[in-house]
C-alpha cells in the first residue's frame, strides 16, 4: 500500500512540477493548464514581501518537488536511506503548508469565500 501511494504521489508531483514550469515560469500554454492555477492576491504585502513569497517560498516549493521526484523512486525500489525518507517527509510537509497558504491567498478559493 505504501508503495502504491508513493507511486501515485510521484506522478502527481511530476504533473504539478511540469505545470509549474510551463504555466508559471515559461508561460507556455499546454494541456496541463486544464488543471487550473492558483493566483494569489499579494497586493496587501509590501513589494519585498511579494518577492519573498514568489521567489523565496515559491522557489522552495519547486526545490521540494525536485527532491520528491528524485527520492521517491529510491524508497519505492527499497534503496532508501533514513535521509531520503526524512527528505520526503519534510518536502511533503512544506508543500502541504505552501499549498494551503496559496489557497488562502487566492480570492477565488472556497476557503476565502466561505462555503
Amino acid at each position: 500500500m505504501k508503495r502504491f501511494l508513493l507511486i501515485f504521489l510521484w506522478l502527481v508531483v511530476i504533473i504539478h512540477f511540469l505545470k509549474d514550469i510551463t504555466q508559471d515560469l515559461l508561460h507556455i500554454p499546454t494541456f496541463l493548464d486544464s488543471f487550473g492555477n492558483i493566483t494569489e492576491n499579494l497586493s496587501w504585502l509590501p513589494e519585498w514581501g511579494q518577492e519573498v513569497y514568489l521567489y523565496g517560498l515559491g522557489g522552495l516549493s519547486l526545490i521540494a518537488e525536485v527532491v520528491l521526484i528524485y527520492t521517491i523512486p529510491f524508497v519505492v525500489f527499497n534503496k532508501s536511506t533514513a535521509l531520503k525518507c526524512r527528505l520526503i517527509k519534510y518536502s511533503l510537509l512544506y508543500l502541504v503548508a505552501f499549498f494551503i497558504t496559496a489557497l488562502l491567498l487566492d480570492p477565488r478559493s472556497v476557503f476565502t469565500q466561505g462555503i
